[in-house]
């Protein structure tokens, strides 16, 4: 539990102005107070107030951390323990198992994960994930493991996948690219530009008819178009779903995600179209950085895991 706090002991003891694993915690200003709720400790609240509530506040006021040797422990966790990378193909478990030192890797419900046949690129793809890991672990760097592991457990329960692709069919029915503005004339011309050609490819590939919203809150698909997604989602493997899914919390489209998944659209131009809104803004306003930028490399580093994992060879 406490390799989650992410921090290390000098700091959450810097962050609590704490002496010794054992001392009382000291007042805290705003930013150690900001510091220590950030790392998972209640920050006491001291000064004034009746003697019961100096009493109840001094009762919290006892150091998280008594114990050093769970506080080690935690910080070992963090660290690369292997040495080897291995990729092995094992037919008995229809598959690839990325192993490190022998052990194949796991999901965080104890399976083994084990990557189809026909996704030898996904499986390549994570064995490099884990080859690359420096010293220190970086679980936001292993993309790719925690989407094979919501496939192989989110997805592939008959329950859990019910609720996801009803959640997914949320966002189709509140489709972002449906809503297109008449001005400024720079959006519309995006919206022309990514969105119109996008919509025109998914009513001839779907047999659908879907069109633009009208006015701010918009309107409703036809019942037509909520079967033929609902059975499309429904037709999805678990990796793809897994895929999906992790496409849409991203671009915020069911329509990108769709033609993203097809191969009509590639990681770039699915960027291009997920962020025609916030284009128009830096085309008008310019870009802010260490903001935009930052934004823009996160949804393209998303989307481009989502296309690796839906190659099948």
């Amino acid at each position: 539990m406490l390799a989650a706090y992410g921090t290390t002991r000098s700091a959450l003891r810097s962050a609590l102005r704490i002496s010794s694993p054992r001392s009382l915690v000291a007042p805290l200003s705003l930013a150690g107070r900001a510091s220590a709720i950030s790392a998972g400790v209640h920050a006491p609240v001291l000064g004034g107030g009746s003697s019961r509530s100096s009493r109840r506040q001094f009762s919290i006021t006892r150091t998280v951390f008594d114990d050093e040797a769970a506080l080690n422990r935690a910080e070992r966790l963090k660290r690369r323990f292997w040495k080897n990378v291995t990729l092995e193909e094992q037919p008995s478990a229809g598959g690839f198992k990325i192993c490190l030192d022998g052990r194949a890797i796991r999901s965080p419900g104890g399976g083994e994960i084990v990557i189809p046949s026909e996704r030898k690129l996904l499986a390549a793809a994570i064995a490099h994930e884990w080859q690359e890991q420096g010293n220190q672990l970086k679980p936001h760097t292993l993309p790719l493991t925690s989407l094979a592991a919501r496939a192989l457990e989110g997805c592939s329960n008959p329950q859990d996948r019910a609720q996801i692709e009803s959640d997914l069919l949320r966002y189709l029915e509140n489709e972002t690219v449906c809503f297109q503005e008449s001005q400024p004339t720079a959006l519309v011309q995006l919206q022309d530009e990514h969105w119109t050609p996008l919509i025109s490819h998914i009513n001839s590939t779907f047999d659908v008819d879907i069109e633009p919203f009208q006015g701010l809150l918009g309107n409703s698909h036809s019942d037509k178009v909520m079967q033929t997604f609902k059975s499309h989602l429904e037709a999805l493997d678990s990796f793809d779903l897994a895929a999906f899914e992790r496409s849409v919390m991203i671009s915020k489209s069911f329509l990108i995600s769709v033609a993203l998944i097809q191969g009509h659209l590639d990681v770039e131009k699915a960027c291009q179209a997920a962020q025609v809104e916030v284009q128009s803004q830096i085309n008008r306003w310019g870009e802010v950085e260490d903001s935009h930028d930052v934004d823009h490399a996160d949804l393209r580093r998303t989307l481009g895991s989502v296309a690796i994992a839906t190659v099948r060879s």
